[in-house]
Formats: structure tokens, sequence, C-alpha cells
């Protein structure tokens, strides 16, 4: 069964600062939502303990370290927890809710 690609599923871009759809790119070339545009990602490092420079290429944006050379944009990103929020659609104040279903509700099913 053939399945026809869709453009824009394949990769889909999110901003490194909330999380929500990025729709544009700041001055660096790192895709980032409307309300982050002006905000430039800095003081990125490597494992190795070495600073990573943002560069964008022909794939979009990667980080490239002098000691252990390119490397991909969300792997960068994973390094450094620090720079990701939490999404603005999750709020931990937010009580759950629960739902209990009886035996007699057969129609809920």
């Amino acid at each position: 069964m053939y399945i026809k690609k869709v453009y824009g599923q394949s990769r889909p871009d999110n901003c490194p600062f909330c999380g929500k759809p990025a729709t544009s790119k700041n001055n660096q070339g790192v895709p980032v939502c409307q309300a982050h545009r002006e905000k430039l990602l800095s003081d990125m490092k490597c494992i190795c303990g070495e600073w990573l420079d943002v560069r964008n290429g022909k794939f979009g944006a990667y980080f490239h370290c002098m000691s252990c050379g390119n490397i991909s944009y969300s792997k960068g990103l994973e390094m450094n927890p620090g720079i990701k929020q939490a999404p603005a659609a999750t709020n931990p104040t937010q009580a759950k809710k629960h739902i209990v279903i009886t035996s007699d509700e057969v129609d809920f099913l």
C-alpha cells in the first residue's frame, strides 16, 4: 500500500523555548514561534564541555563543536535541558478529572 507524502508532515519544527509549532526563524536561523522571534540561543554546551555554535545549513539549523564536530539540532537541544521549557498547554496546578464508571452505566461503553 502506498501512502502519499504530505508537505510539512515529515519534520515538524517546534520552538526550543516554548514547544509551540515554529512559524518563523530568528537571526541565528533557528526555527522559533512568533513570540520568541527576537530571542537567541546562547550558552549551549556540548557533552565534552566545549561551547556549541549555532549554524544554518541546507537542511536547517545545527550545532558545531570544536572538538566533536557537527551535531544535529535535536541532539544539541537534548544536551542542554535548561533551554527547553514546559509547553504552555500543561499546567501542573490544574486538578485532573476522575471519572468513575459503574456497572449500571452500560451505555457509556
